[in-house]
């Protein structure tokens, strides 16, 4: 399932950390979370590295408790995958290239419609 987090996002300062640091989060490479400070998100870039914090109070309103702030998923119904994704996924189930216990979540997946070519002319 995809989650939509943009919601606590926008109910959260999320760009900077308490130190007014930029805040990389395709460089993060750990979190931690504990129950004893619930409203703050520890993260490291580099694992040698000690953690940053992130407060998620930040923003004026409600505070946001993480340990039950639940997400709303992003996806009512799976996305269809475009037909020549779909049919490489199909092949790489015949070869066995993907392991056959897994060939029923492949073989339920949806495809979109080839799209027509262009004619030159």
């Amino acid at each position: 399932m995809v989650f939509n987090y943009h919601e606590l996002a926008d109910k959260c300062q999320l760009a900077k950390n308490v130190e007014g640091q930029t805040v990389s989060w395709l460089k993060m490479r750990q979190w931690q979370m504990d129950g004893e400070t619930p409203h703050e998100l520890r993260y490291k870039h580099n694992l040698t590295e000690s953690f940053s914090t992130i407060s998620v109070n930040q923003k004026v309103g409600h505070p946001v408790n993480l340990l039950t702030y639940v997400p709303k998923q992003m996806y009512t119904a799976p996305l269809p995958l475009n037909y020549d994704t779909h049919a490489d996924v199909m092949d790489l189930c015949k070869r066995f290239i993907i392991p056959s216990a897994y060939h029923h979540y492949f073989n339920a997946m949806k495809a979109e419609p080839p799209k027509e070519k262009k004619k030159n002319g």
